[in-house]
């Protein structure tokens, strides 16, 4: 099927649960088989020059199910991240049934209430269910944007009440009133209460804004000749989006030559700006009243070259510093403002997982990185699905992992990781 190789293609560039290659599932099995069992539910630990608190960490249902955690959002009117994600029953993940779920995590008490839990079947007549939970974002103070996707290249946008309450659940080609494969990665809420949907349509990059009762206000694409899609945007202040994707050929395993292209649109969606140079993935903040800051890899194979790119208004490079080095990586990094001129970014370095504060240049202030020796449970770090500031400090959504050797299987686990500071900006212990 010819999708089957364009998802795959993909692997590199937005991981969400069940999104494994081959080659890293056999990578997996060694590094698990040798790293332990895991051990205790709540635990903390610290290095000299960053803190880290796991705060959170729990296998729902059944504790031999295999649970990842998607995307989360972040509330501040409720002081609570709400989590979504999915868990599959059995061992023969290809074809097993599972549950998606949405949880609630409040920042003080650190409680966990169920929001929604729907039962997903093995497949859809004769179409076998992919298990992504694409994004989630808050509208309305109140209400939940979902996107999942159950059924191949036919994504769900589902509405609900932060209590668990269905509002609607549609197809978004019945939306988009299109028959073509449609995939998306991440949807983004606005000071009007929309949602901009990012993706791709039939390896076209698209960018579809609609409101809150799915109605689509406009739907923009751009072919670059190649395979192109939309990963992530932020606004503007005149109401429009810096909008960040890849286009380039993939192998399947994500792997190839790639530009990261950057896309500056008015509030109809209407292109202002292009930008676009040597790379894949990447993530976007807003630095200041001038500048965005992007962080991107620049390698085309299995390794990573972190790189941090300062752009101005007008999408132009004004510096770029060199951040890290990945020897094995298939996983984006990510960047999110935390006070004045810093910044954190997150991803995955050698099964770990890596945190850093840096200022507007991309010169560190502290790094920490965790898991494996430093983790008493022997557990490894092989996602980043979030990174939110809210509650006093920064909410971490990864997925930790860890080899259980009665069934020979890597079994995968939620967690969210609280990173804390004090006034001085050194790491706080405890």
């Amino acid at each position: 099927m010819k999708m089957d190789k364009r998802r795959l293609a993909l692997v590199a560039h937005k991981t969400c649960f069940g999104r494994w290659s081959k080659m890293r599932n056999k990578i997996l099995f060694l590094v698990f088989l040798l790293s332990g069992l895991m051990g205790g539910i709540l635990y903390s630990y610290e290095k000299a020059d960053g803190f880290t608190e796991f705060i959170w960490e729990k296998n729902f249902g059944n504790p031999i199910m295999d649970n990842f955690l998607g995307c989360m959002a972040v509330s501040s009117k409720d002081q609570a991240l709400f989590l979504a994600g999915f868990s599959l029953e059995g061992s023969n993940r290809p074809v097993a049934s599972g549950t998606f779920w949405i949880k609630k995590l409040t920042f003080d008490e650190k409680k966990i209430e169920g929001v929604y839990d729907e039962t997903i079947p093995s497949s859809v007549g004769l179409v076998p269910v992919y298990r992504y939970v694409e994004a989630m974002t808050v509208i309305d103070d109140d209400e939940l944007i979902v996107l999942s996707e159950f059924e191949l290249n036919r994504p769900v946008l589902m509405r609900l009440k932060k209590s668990g309450g269905v509002i609607f659940k549609k197809r978004i080609n019945d939306l988009l009133e299109t028959d073509l494969d449609v995939r998306f990665f991440n949807a983004l809420s606005t000071k009007q209460n929309n949602v901009l949907l990012l993706g791709h349509e039939s390896e076209n990059a698209l960018a579809v804004l609609i409101n809150k009762d799915g109605k689509v206000l406009w739907k923009r694409n751009w072919n670059f000749g190649k395979t192109n899609f939309l990963l992530t945007a932020v606004p503007t202040n005149s109401g429009g989006f810096v909008l960040v994707g890849n286009s380039g050929s993939y192998s399947k395993y994500g792997l190839g030559s790639s530009s990261v292209f950057l896309l500056r649109v008015d509030s109809e969606g209407n292109q202002l700006k292009f930008a676009s140079f040597p790379g894949r993935r990447g993530d976007i903040c807003v630095a200041d009243n001038r500048n965005y800051l992007l962080v991107y890899d620049k390698s085309e194979n299995s390794n990573q070259n972190i790189y941090l790119k300062k752009l101005s208004l007008e999408l132009k490079s004004e510096n770029e510093t060199h951040l890290d080095d990945v020897g094995l990586g298939f996983e984006g990094f990510r960047i999110s403002p935390i006070g004045k001129n810093n910044f954190i970014v997150t991803g995955i370095k050698d099964f770990k997982l890596l945190v850093k504060r840096i200022d507007v240049d991309g010169k560190k202030v502290w790094n920490n990185i965790s898991g494996n020796e430093n983790d008493p449970d022997g557990r490894w770090f092989t996602r980043c699905d979030g990174l939110s500031s809210s509650g006093g400090g920064f909410y971490l959504g990864t997925t930790s992992s860890h080899f259980d050797r009665d069934r020979s299987l890597e079994l995968h686990m939620p967690t969210i990781i609280k990173i804390k500071e004090n006034d001085q900006g050194e790491a706080e212990t405890k």
